[in-house]
């Protein structure tokens, strides 16, 4: 008997940075990652503070042999998908509801250890944790 494999959808809107909305469509509902996932990849907008942020785990995620390239993208969403459902990565419950989970995110020459936030299916935020090139 071969492994369970989820099946999932990527769905992408658009190409285009501006782009609101990137889902990921499941069999039991979809997780909602919004702009966050272009975060981690360095491509952030706003304040100075959040822009350094947004740099700092672009270059986190090339210490470890992840580029801005749409595999890359596939893979965190996938990543990101598989952490939403799993029922064993709550690191905390906020008392705004709020779920905060842990993972482990390989690279092709090493790992990190990540931190997201969640609201209900929405993913608010991705933390970063290890080296950076």
């Amino acid at each position: 008997m071969q492994p369970h494999k989820p099946k999932f959808l990527l769905t992408f809107l658009s190409n285009d940075l501006t782009a609101n909305v990137l889902t990921i469509l499941t069999l039991t509902g979809t997780v909602k990652l919004g702009r966050k996932i272009l975060y981690p990849l360095g491509k952030a907008t706003g304040d100075r503070a959040t822009i350094d942020r947004s740099q700092a785990m672009r270059r986190q995620l090339g210490a470890i042999g992840l580029a801005d390239t749409s595999d890359t993208r596939a893979y965190l969403s996938a990543h990101l998908y598989c952490v939403f459902h799993d029922r064993t990565n709550i690191a905390e419950i906020q008392v705004n509801g709020r779920i905060i989970k842990e993972s482990l995110l390989m690279g092709p020459i090493g790992a990190l250890k990540m931190k997201t936030v969640w609201d209900s299916n929405k993913l608010i935020t991705i933390i970063l944790f290890g080296k950076e090139s």
